[in-house]
């Protein structure tokens, strides 16, 4: 589930916010280190959980940290945002993926799985504290576009990562079905983020 992983990195690129676009693109070499280097982690970690539930629980995973790490950069947003809609949006996000994490919940009760913290969770969550950092050294309009350059970013890769990656492997109906939505919802925040980061 390398894929998976990459959706727990979300954060990580949208780090460096307003500046995500001008990082340099790795050569091919690299990209192949990198891909093999992040396969055999996800291999190692996936070993010690039930197979028939790998990758319900993975996806759980990844789904469940990005949520959390998108409540606390709108908590924020929230707080720091100077334009009104930008704070609408952050309103909007707060909400939004709450309620993501509550239905994920009652998922994980039904189908008896453990939302358990990993080494990849772990550094998404440092990542996120780093972008939030980031964040709050910012004000006004500076703030606003960074925030937005982060949503922009964060939903793009999340979409990408439930149409290629989630919904190809998912055998579970009930887990597709909430992919479904999951899926609907980011193409939302994203067309909404898009929007908004060009009157800004």
């Amino acid at each position: 589930m390398k894929k998976v992983f990459t959706l727990l990195m979300i954060l990580g690129l949208a780090g460096g916010c307003a500046d995500h676009d001008k990082k340099k693109t790795p050569t091919k070499g690299e990209q192949a280190k990198a891909s093999q280097s992040q396969s055999a982690t996800m291999l190692s970690g996936a070993a010690s959980l039930p197979q028939k539930a790998t990758y319900d629980q993975e996806i759980l995973n990844a789904i469940v940290t990005v949520n959390t790490q998108e409540m606390n950069l709108a908590r924020l947003a929230r707080e720091k945002a100077n334009n009104p809609v930008v704070r609408n949006f952050a309103d909007s996000m707060y909400r939004e993926h709450a309620l993501s994490n509550d239905r994920m919940s009652s998922f994980r009760v039904q189908q008896n799985l453990q939302f358990e913290e990993t080494a990849q969770s772990m550094k998404v969550k440092s990542k996120g504290e780093n972008t939030l950092e980031e964040l709050r050294q910012k004000s006004g309009q500076e703030f606003d576009r960074a925030y937005m350059n982060a949503q922009v970013n964060i939903h793009r890769e999340a979409l990408q990562a439930i149409e290629s990656d989630f919904l190809p492997v998912t055998k579970n109906a009930h887990l597709r079905s909430m992919l479904q939505r999951t899926k609907e919802d980011v193409q939302h925040h994203l067309r909404e983020a898009n929007k908004i980061r060009t009157t800004i």
